[in-house]
């Protein structure tokens, strides 16, 4: 059984009692890998795009965290926070919100930053820009079932955002697009199932369904060019396919089955390039964490990985043999911390000196 004791006291112990070393003892990761967002509070939910990295930022927070139960048995009933950006080839940070109450996943596209919010009573996205105060747009960006997906950012790309709504008088599900700077909405694709997984990116949408054929049930994933509005079936498989992340025209994926029984590893990570082809990309030595989605840059692709006992950041770049293991054997990495990547950089958050901070590593 793969998942050992080891593994769970080390999670357990990154939540609850935070570093385990001296700052000075601090590793990140391998070569150029360093916190570029630390400090009290935690740093959740990174979102790069180019040089541009936004995260919510819980410093201000009393506790310096959402929620939970703190060490002396008393309840953190609060969640008080800002989105804040960092440009990475200037170092510039930006605060783009007052302190807010909630739990915030923002995303930023275009030179605008955006999260879901909530408004009297209507739910929709907020909307901000350098210079602009906030916009609310109600609707937009907001999914049918979209309790389910409130955890991952908008699907955000060149400027605009991208959902699945319900079509109440015909019935079905459509894939809605919407503009962010004027909000326009207009629709993309009917459907007759829920797509659960969609993402945007260079020009792309994808998404995974399932569905019952003669008795047996299918994955499907799909790639559309939102130009041409041609489609590409990529994936039909009675394997779950899920944890979908693209860059380019590259899409990336996880396939198989959890089995925490077995000796060998059931889930594998799967890259459709430029030209088309499919291949899996980890090694026979990896073993590939279920519940986070895949990250893809410009020549790699991330995800968690935990054949060391602990959470690890695998990276594998085109044209290597096997995957890398970026983020070092002091590393704590949790299980619903997602990386990043833009280009060459990564980004992951780790909790060695107490709160999570971002880390940034240079492939």
């Amino acid at each position: 059984m793969r998942v050992c004791l080891n593994l769970i006291l080390l999670f357990v112990s990154a939540c609850l009692f935070g570093a385990c070393g001296a700052e000075g003892d601090t590793n990140f990761g391998l070569g150029d890998t360093n916190a570029v967002v630390s400090g009290t509070g935690d740093q959740l939910h990174p979102y790069l795009d180019g040089q541009t990295l936004v995260w919510f930022d819980l410093s201000l927070d009393p506790e310096g965290r959402c929620y939970g139960e703190n060490l002396d048995g008393t309840w953190d009933n609060t969640c008080l926070g800002q989105v804040r950006s960092l440009e990475l080839s200037t170092g510039l940070k930006h605060s783009w919100t007052e302190v807010m109450e909630g739990e915030v996943v923002p995303a930023t596209s275009d030179g605008l930053v955006v999260w879901r919010c909530l408004e009297s009573g209507e739910r929709g996205l907020c909307i901000v820009a350098e210079g602009s105060s906030k916009t609310f747009r109600p609707g937009l960006g907001w999914s049918f079932n979209s309790w389910y997906v409130n955890g991952r950012p908008p699907a955000v790309d060149r400027g605009e955002v991208f959902w699945v709504g319900y079509d109440n008088e015909q019935g079905g599900y459509r894939i809605m697009g919407g503009d962010l700077r004027s909000g326009e909405v207009w629709p993309i694709l009917e459907m007759d199932e829920y797509p659960y997984e969609l993402v945007a990116f260079g020009g792309y949408l994808a998404w995974t369904v399932g569905r019952n054929e003669n008795g047996l049930y299918r994955y499907h994933l799909e790639m559309m060019d939102r130009a041409s509005g041609a489609r590409t079936g990529v994936v039909d498989a009675e394997e779950q396919v899920f944890g979908l992340g693209g860059y380019g025209d590259r899409l990336g994926w996880k396939q198989g089955w959890v089995d925490y029984e077995s000796e060998e590893s059931t889930l594998h990570v799967y890259l459709r390039s430029e030209d088309g082809s499919v291949e899996r990309v980890d090694s026979d030595e990896s073993w590939v964490s279920a519940e986070t989605p895949v990250a893809v840059g410009s020549d790699s692709l991330i995800w968690i990985d935990y054949r060391r006992g602990g959470y690890s950041v695998a990276a594998y770049r085109d044209g290597d043999d096997a995957e890398t293991l970026l983020s070092s054997e002091q590393a704590m990495i949790g299980a619903s911390t997602p990386p990043v990547v833009s280009g060459n950089r990564v980004v992951w958050s780790d909790r060695q000196l107490g709160d999570w901070d971002l880390v940034l590593h240079r492939l």
